[in-house]
């Protein structure tokens, strides 16, 4: 487990490394959704920060559209969750409690949710669909 977690994070840094990053305030929505940046749809990261300074959320775009993984944190630093966005549609969304056991896990195919898995905080698993 350790070493997938690890190999998810260098994977997803060596995706989040030499992109564009900007501030969430700094993107404007189309009336179709799409994402701005000077005028040009938006392809790299766009981030919110907690009141504190740490980053809240970021996401990758590409041609204005959320493409590719997106993560959360808690304002501690700690993740929260984390998505994959493939051509418009869901692939999974991962959910972490604070102390860092899992939370929720869903799989997606075709657009619907095909596969989803909840823990309470000592990591019980409380329910499988």
């Amino acid at each position: 487990m350790k070493k997938i977690l690890l190999l998810t994070l260098i994977f997803s840094t060596t995706l989040l490394i030499g992109q564009t990053r900007v501030s969430k305030d700094k993107i404007t929505t189309a009336k179709d959704g799409l994402k701005y940046y000077n005028s040009e749809p938006f392809t790299g990261v766009v981030f919110v920060n907690h009141k504190n300074g740490k980053i809240w959320k970021e996401g990758t775009y590409k041609d204005g559209k959320m493409q590719g993984l997106s993560k959360g944190y808690y304002p501690s630093g700690k993740l929260w969750f984390e998505q994959d966005i493939q051509d418009g549609k869901y692939i999974y969304v991962k959910k972490w409690h604070e102390n860092g056991k899992l939370m929720s896990e869903q799989h997606y195919k075709k657009g619907k949710v095909s596969s989803y898995k909840q823990w309470d905080e000592a990591g019980a698993l409380i329910k499988e669909e």
